[in-house]
């Protein structure tokens, strides 16, 4: 019986700066993306930047916010996530995992 494993079963992924490389810089969504990509493969340094940029682009981001804190407490620096909330929306969610994050009552 013929193998079902081709060619493509032994390719490597692409990296996660390969995959947004050729995106606008400054789309923030790229920017957030590949960041957790970075964290999810051990790069906190890239992912670190990333988050920072993403944040930058669109302070806005709850998402993002919560992400640059989760990077910030992996990396031992300090949390940002308060004065990030003052720009987002607290009746839309994830408010609610912002304000647990920063200890306070939902």
């Amino acid at each position: 019986m013929a193998s079902r494993i081709g060619p493509r079963a032994t390719t490597t992924a692409p990296s996660p700066t390969t995959i947004t490389r050729s995106l606008d810089p400054k789309y923030a969504v790229a920017h957030f993306t590949r960041s957790r990509l970075n964290l999810f493969v051990g790069a906190l340094p890239k992912a670190l930047a990333g988050l920072h940029r993403a944040n930058e682009l669109d302070p806005k981001n709850a998402y993002a916010a919560l992400w640059l804190d989760i990077a910030n407490r992996r990396s031992n620096l300090p949390s940002r996530l308060a004065e990030a909330t003052k720009q987002i929306d607290a009746t839309k969610w994830p408010a609610a995992v912002m304000r647990l994050y920063l200890g306070q009552s939902i």
